[in-house]
């Protein structure tokens, strides 16, 4: 089933001008529907065409940022590469973060639902995911969880610097998850 490249092309102009707005500095949850269609430069029934609230925009938008992030982390634990945490956060920044830094500070500041919040979604695939790999208690999985996604929004936000990473590394042998 294709998709008309117009409704993709709207959906991505829509997206754009949340992020643009949001990276503007601007709250969430003061962002209104106009301001979104005047930056997309689209009508409100383009799109209430599409979504049929803010929220329902915020969903997509993270959703799309979590299935990039299970890829990465399915490949990352599936993958016999060196589990050295430098190694791994290197991987993740140059993959995953770069290319999408500016977007991922702003998704990562909401906290208006924990449903819809990037950084409660990472948590439960990092959960899930090692819950397949490793026989360690789920409570642990569970803290263990926490403290990446802590870790990740700080490499997003440029507030971890070298000698940090070397220093996690050193926990990060002491913690291993998977076997």
């Amino acid at each position: 089933m294709s998709t008309d490249l117009r409704v993709l092309k709207t959906k991505r102009n829509i997206q754009q001008a949340l992020f643009s707005l949001l990276i503007q500095g601007q709250s969430y949850s003061l962002v209104t529907i106009d301001q979104i269609c005047r930056e997309a430069l689209c009508s409100r029934s383009t799109f209430y065409a599409h979504y049929t609230q803010k929220n329902d925009l915020l969903e997509e938008i993270t959703d799309h940022y979590v299935s990039q992030f299970q890829k990465f982390l399915t490949r990352r634990l599936e993958s016999s590469q060196t589990t050295h945490f430098e190694y791994i956060s290197q991987q993740l920044i140059n993959q995953f973060i770069l290319p999408s830094q500016p977007q991922l500070r702003v998704l990562l500041a909401i906290r208006n639902d924990p449903t819809l919040g990037l950084e409660e979604k990472f948590q439960k695939v990092i959960i899930t995911e090692l819950s397949k790999k490793s026989t360690k208690s789920r409570t642990l999985i569970k803290l263990y969880a926490v403290n990446v996604t802590t870790i990740f929004k700080m490499l997003v936000n440029n507030e971890l610097c070298s000698q940090d990473l070397q220093q996690l590394s050193v926990w990060q042998e002491k913690l291993e998850l998977t076997e």
